[in-house]
């Protein structure tokens, strides 16, 4: 190998090791912001919730299990834990503890999505395909297109193939291709399992089908950009590449983007409004369409909401003095260090600033 070449390769290894270690490290800081949450209201049920699925993504089994357990006793009625507790037994290697749990929310919530996508995986894991494509094919039919994901039909096609139903499995993909408008990604493992296979008329592609990758339909050109932060919504803008529809999915955790917030128009500039979300609590989101993800899903993308009005908390403000580079800007810098900011409720204003010590008149 050339030295070049050898040089390039070692560059990447160390970036690839980097970026685990500082995505791993951003994890620990956020188990530790959780664990404060959880010391200021350790009643609040939801924030044992929240620290748990960290732990989950951490793959810490034994601590995402109590913490698990601690937001089931604090607050019964949130059953959804039993979803998330199943993922994570489905995870660490225990599907056969998972399924109870996945059956057990199932009986009251017969065609919740994320449950019977849960229960779908956990089944293949146990070795039950036939029950895995049953789950699978309930799950789409009670899913809305925006929530209707290309890997969950990868996941069934790849259940059926296990039984050595090859034509469902085909079959299964079209109806997705044709669902999701044409979905790229789906359209390459269409190709892969079945070269010759014939697209729906309605959405042949006008340009050459790449059977070798699986590129979305449209790119992330700008952004995301995170906007009118309030406790309880935010604003998310992206641009892409070519007009689609928006969708923003966001949740506790990466990889637990249970919920979603949509823009229905068809555009390149996409303004989504999340709402109804806890004060004081991170999410984690992405941003794509409702075939493609084109950003997101890992532990860089992420938002806090503010607190509550009438709450206190402390955070860091960067000052500068716009165009000025001499002297007159002193004054703003020095000011810098005697802001703070203090949350209170006002008329259309959900923050207020309060200065402590002189105040600066610098340019």
């Amino acid at each position: 190998m050339r030295r070049a070449g050898r040089v390039f390769v070692l560059w990447a290894i160390t970036l690839a090791a980097l970026t685990r270690v500082l995505a791993h490290a951003d994890l620990e800081l956020q188990i530790e912001q959780a664990t404060l949450r959880i010391q200021s209201d350790p009643a609040d049920a939801r924030s044992w919730l929240h620290r748990a699925e960290l732990y989950r993504v951490h793959k810490d089994w034994e601590a995402a299990e109590a913490d698990y357990g601690q937001a089931a006793r604090l607050d019964p009625k949130l059953d959804i834990v039993l979803v998330c507790r199943g993922r994570m037994l489905t995870q660490s290697g225990n599907p056969a503890e998972a399924l109870p749990l996945l059956d057990r929310f199932l009986l009251l919530h017969p065609e919740h999505v994320e449950g019977l996508v849960a229960r779908a995986r956990a089944r293949r894991a146990a070795g039950d395909a036939l029950g895995a494509v049953a789950d699978w094919d309930r799950a789409l039919a009670a899913a809305h297109d925006e929530d209707a994901r290309p890997e969950y039909y990868y996941e069934r096609a790849d259940a059926l193939l296990v039984v050595g139903n090859d034509a469902r499995a085909v079959e299964g993909l079209t109806d997705g291709y044709r669902r999701l408008g044409g979905a790229a990604s789906l359209r390459a493992r269409l190709l892969e399992l079945d070269p010759g296979h014939a697209l729906p008329e309605a959405l042949v592609p006008s340009e050459p089908v790449v059977q070798s990758a699986e590129a979305p339909t449209a790119t992330l050109a700008r952004g995301p950009y995170l906007q009118m932060g309030t406790p309880t919504s935010i604003v998310v803008r992206w641009r892409s590449s070519t007009a689609t529809d928006g969708v923003v999915r966001y949740g506790p955790a990466p990889g637990s983007l249970t919920s979603t917030a949509t823009q229905a128009s068809i555009v390149t500039n996409h303004v989504v409004t999340v709402s109804g979300l806890t004060p004081n609590t991170r999410y984690y989101y992405s941003v794509g369409s409702a075939t493609e993800t084109l950003a997101g899903n890992t532990v860089d993308y992420t938002f806090t909401t503010a607190p509550a009005p009438g709450t206190t908390k402390p955070f860091r403000v960067w000052v500068i003095g716009e165009g000025l580079v001499d002297d007159r800007a002193a004054p703003v810098h020095a000011a810098r260090s005697r802001l703070a900011v203090v949350h209170e409720p006002g008329e259309g204003d959900s923050v207020k600033e309060r200065r402590r010590g002189t105040r600066s008149t610098g340019g």
